[in-house]
């Protein structure tokens, strides 16, 4: 669950978004040893919680579209999308507890829809 700052501060860096995903989760896998490892993408949510009601994160969608295109090529990726229910804290960037156990519970069944092919057994 990250991307904010990327879809925030520039559109230089939400463009760079997915290669730096990609890299990441080829890094990781990697380091792990685990071609398979699972990764559970969260969309990221705008609060508008500006002093003008305007978005926190100006480049939101070129980042939302580096992460379906992500986990639509891989395999043993799945993109949670059911943000719309979650309810932000007293800051911008943060959900509040409920949203969290949401948020918690739908990495959850993504990662078991992913057990088959992608867990490794041993």
């Amino acid at each position: 669950m990250q991307g904010e700052s990327d879809a925030e501060h520039s559109k230089d860096a939400s463009e760079a978004y997915y290669g730096n995903l990609k890299n990441l989760i080829n890094l990781l896998r990697a380091s792990l040893r685990n071609e398979k490892l699972s990764v559970i993408i969260g969309k990221i949510n705008d609060s508008h919680m500006t002093s003008n009601g305007g978005p926190t994160q100006p480049f939101i969608k070129i980042v939302h579209s580096a992460q379906k295109k992500f986990t639509e090529e891989d395999d043993c990726a799945s993109y949670v999308t059911e943000i719309e229910s979650y309810n932000f804290s007293d800051d911008a960037w943060h959900y509040d507890t409920d949203g969290f156990i949401k948020m918690g519970i739908a990495f959850a069944k993504a990662l078991k829809q992913l057990e088959g092919n992608c867990l490794e057994t041993n």
